[in-house]
């Protein structure tokens, strides 16, 4: 309602009321969050990785997709040994507990 055209006179309900209150605190959370942002954005993003290393790393993943995978196996103390004699005498263990379980 304009009073004379200086002033206006106002009614808002009580929840309208508090939620104007919050303005002033979610702008000044706003603002410091677009800074806490920009500072991020404007961070280095790690170590530069270079075609090769990603060229590297995306062949030991697709070497990994056709990994053996047993579980609860003693890590091998053996420096003689490697993984894949290890694996290898598992594999022949197995099998001749499988002939001479099934086959005698």
């Amino acid at each position: 309602m304009d009073l004379k055209g200086k002033r206006l006179l106002r009614f808002d309900c009580e929840d309208c009321q508090s939620g104007f209150r919050l303005i002033p605190s979610l702008i000044a959370k706003t603002d410091k969050l677009e800074t806490e942002l920009k500072s991020l954005l404007d961070k280095p993003h790690g170590v530069a990785v270079s075609e090769a290393s990603i060229i590297k790393d995306l062949n030991n993943r697709q070497k990994r997709t056709s990994s053996i995978m047993i579980y609860n196996l003693p890590e091998n103390n053996n420096r003689h040994k490697s993984d894949t004699d290890e694996i290898k005498d598992i594999i022949k263990e197995v099998t001749t507990y499988i002939i001479l379980r099934f086959f005698s």
